[in-house]
């Protein structure tokens, strides 16, 4: 539904459930890349909206926890249909709370102090080499909330490019 759309409830409603996940940004650590992967054409995943629904469940904000449980429910896993336009609501959360995805599967990046700070290395990797993008990290206001992976370019990945 375009935000145009929406009620002023609906909007306070989506603008509180995107500042409880930003609050709480470390409890959903690890589940923001698979989140998203789960929402991509055929990649389907409930356990991954299964787990956060149990890590909300856990936590000690009872704002946050109130606001997501009205919204979603592990129940939502008995409908493929809707607990994927759930996931999709919660993806849209995670945007507006201002998340944001840092390099691409794949894509390749030179590794520098700020990639140190943003993705574990598979094997060694020196400052300035390039690298290819394993798995994407994910931030929230300039700070690592969920490491990706990286592994130094090889030189089939360099021929591929030539």
């Amino acid at each position: 539904m375009p935000e145009e759309n929406l009620t002023h409830y609906q909007l306070s409603s989506q603008t509180g459930l995107s500042e409880g996940i930003a609050r709480n940004a470390e409890a959903f650590e690890g589940l923001y890349e698979s989140l998203l992967l789960s929402v991509s054409p055929g990649k389907y995943c409930s356990d991954v909206y299964e787990e956060w629904c149990d890590r909300v469940a856990l936590l000690e904000d009872s704002a946050f926890r109130a606001e997501f449980e009205r919204k979603f429910s592990k129940d939502d896993v008995l409908d493929r249909e809707l607990c994927l336009r759930k996931m999709r609501m919660l993806v849209g959360s995670v945007q507006r709370a201002g998340f944001i995805r840092a390099g691409s599967s794949d894509s390749v990046i030179v590794y520098d102090n700020d990639a140190a700070q943003l993705f574990r290395c598979l094997g060694e990797i020196a400052p300035g080499a390039r690298c290819t993008v394993i798995k994407p990290a994910w931030t929230l206001g300039g700070k690592a909330v969920e490491l990706g992976i990286v592994r130094a370019e090889s030189d089939s990945d360099k021929g591929a490019e030539q």
